[in-house]
């Protein structure tokens, strides 16, 4: 009961100084200014820029987006790394700290992608591999500014991809779309299933006007032929064999895998070596 009590007591002293670290440390930690060059990867006009970019997307979507560069990890792993850098400094909007931040780490020659929020429903495991393909080629090629570029772009045509879906999935056809477009749509329903009606059609027209076979077919030495020729069904077997089948959502919207970070919340991402 006493080792209970004294584990507890452990566990919230150390919950409560988890907190006050991450308080301090986000007081302390300008975060307006999105983009941090540890690495010096970029020029001073490339880096204001991304950053003014990066700004203006978290603030108009609501989605903080980060991009980071290092040539240290500090022992830790790209994934925690930045996790950490996203937790621990004070980025994320709103009560669940919507955001997404993008690491670049030298030392282990390494890309990661970083969600938390609602950014982890916006970029299921299959979008964040598709936006580390868009950068792959600039990272491998040492074009930083081109691969950071493209980041933002990504992140921001896919959200609004997203958040314009989530507006319009749900309502009727009729406000869905517009009427010429439900037209053309009938339309080319129409007409594919007239020609598939008629294509049947055509196929039974020809098989009724086969050839009447010839009277001579039933004459053997000039007599009638009257012998009658069957087949007879004796036996089947049909064997079955089991098949195993996998499925992934990973094309599907609603969010992918998650993991816990070291401040107890919850992150998707993905990463890949370069």
């Amino acid at each position: 009961m006493i080792k209970r009590i004294i584990s507890s007591i452990v566990l919230l002293i150390v919950s409560f100084g988890m907190m006050l670290i991450m308080e301090i440390s986000a007081a302390s930690f300008d975060t307006s200014i999105k983009v941090y060059d540890y690495a010096n990867l970029l020029e001073d006009s490339e880096e204001k820029t991304l950053s003014t970019m990066a700004n203006e997307i978290s603030e108009r979507l609501q989605l903080d987006t980060v991009i980071v560069t290092i040539r240290d990890s500090e022992g830790k792993s790209s994934m925690e790394y930045a996790d950490d850098f996203f937790d621990y400094n004070g980025f994320g909007y709103g009560n669940d700290y919507t955001g997404i931040l993008l690491l670049v780490n030298m030392q282990e020659r390494e890309v990661w992608i970083s969600t938390t929020g609602k950014a982890i429903r916006y970029f299921n495991d299959n979008d964040i591999d598709k936006t580390i393909d868009v950068i792959y080629g600039d990272l491998k090629n040492g074009e930083y500014f081109n691969s950071a570029y493209k980041f933002l772009k990504t992140v921001d045509s896919h959200v609004n991809e997203y958040i314009n879906w989530e507006k319009v999935k749900d309502l009727p056809l009729h406000l869905r779309y517009s009427r010429i477009q439900i037209l053309a749509v009938c339309l080319i329903i129409g007409l594919t299933v007239s020609a598939i009606v008629l294509g049947v059609m055509l196929g039974l027209h020809r098989l009724s006007f086969s050839p009447a076979p010839n009277a001579s077919v039933y004459l053997t030495d000039k007599e009638v032929s009257l012998f009658r020729s069957e087949d007879r069904f004796m036996s089947t077997h049909t064997s079955r064999r089991s098949r195993n089948s996998s499925s992934s959502g990973g094309g599907s919207r609603g969010g992918g895998s998650t993991h816990t970070s070291s401040s107890g919340r919850s992150h998707g991402g993905g990463g890949r070596k370069f």
